[in-house]
């Protein structure tokens, strides 16, 4: 499958890095919350036709 790249997806999203010292959950709710919005972003261009209504 040959589609464009959506605005904004071009780069990969700027994840922090964990390094042990940290509450690693607060680290993974971070990169969550990342990803989340990114899936927002990009869901909706898997879509079409009557699926888009």
């Amino acid at each position: 499958m040959k589609a464009p790249i959506p605005a904004g997806f071009e780069k990969p999203p700027l994840l922090g890095t964990y390094d042990g010292q940290n509450d690693p959950d607060e680290h993974i709710n971070n990169i969550n919350a990342v990803l989340d919005f990114r899936m927002v972003r990009l869901f909706p261009t898997t879509l079409r036709k009557g699926a888009m209504a």
